[in-house]
């Protein structure tokens, strides 16, 4: 990616990543209030109270992504300018958004449970989005720093890269999800174990 063809504002990035991480934050306000230790203290495991938020994040993404595919075969077909994107790279797209949004989510959901003030949890949560935004768009124009551009997210997925070149590449597709499940398996690996009451 180059810094001209960046196609991801940080406002907006740090925007989607407050909305994926609110369920996550309505588990560290539970934690902060008592309500998580009641809660997990009766028979309903750690493990599958921590899951039913991470689903809630996934069916969100799945219904933005698809919104956002479903407006954009719209805009094909009225903007004339538009003409030439094709399904495919517009799915494409769409897909390597949901990735990016779901590394974003895991972190914020190892957050969560690692932290327990929900503020906290958003603080490292804003702050992996806005270092990987900073870091990804200095290794573009700072050749001492090119190396560590692959340490961010957003290095993996550019829309406008994506969408001239028509399709996803698998490797970066791979990257992206490896971060989402790792961090989300080390967070239901940490809710399990950590104690209820410190």
């Amino acid at each position: 990616p180059t810094a001209d063809s960046d196609a991801q504002p940080l406002s907006r990035d740090v925007s989607v990543m407050a909305w994926i991480s609110k369920p996550f934050r309505s588990g560290t306000s539970d934690t902060e209030t008592g309500a998580a230790e009641l809660i997990l203290s009766r028979p309903l495991a750690p493990g599958r109270w921590l899951a039913a938020q991470t689903a809630a994040v996934i069916v969100g993404l799945v219904v933005v992504a698809l919104g956002g595919y479903l407006g954009g075969l719209v805009a094909t077909l009225v903007v004339d300018d538009l003409g030439s994107v094709g399904a495919r790279a517009l799915f494409a797209t769409s897909l390597g958004g949901v990735l990016v949004f779901a590394a974003v989510g895991g972190v914020a959901l190892l957050a969560s449970v690692v932290c327990r003030g929900g503020a906290r949890a958003l603080g490292y949560s804003a702050g992996f989005v806005v270092i990987s935004y900073a870091l990804n768009y200095l290794a573009q124009i700072w050749t001492l720093i090119e190396p560590l551009g692959r340490l961010s997210v957003f290095h993996y997925f550019d829309a406008g890269i994506v969408l001239g070149r028509g399709g996803l590449r698998l490797s970066d597709a791979l990257v992206l999800s490896a971060v989402a499940v790792v961090a989300a398996v080390a967070a239901h690996v940490f809710v399990e174990r950590r104690e209820l009451v410190r």
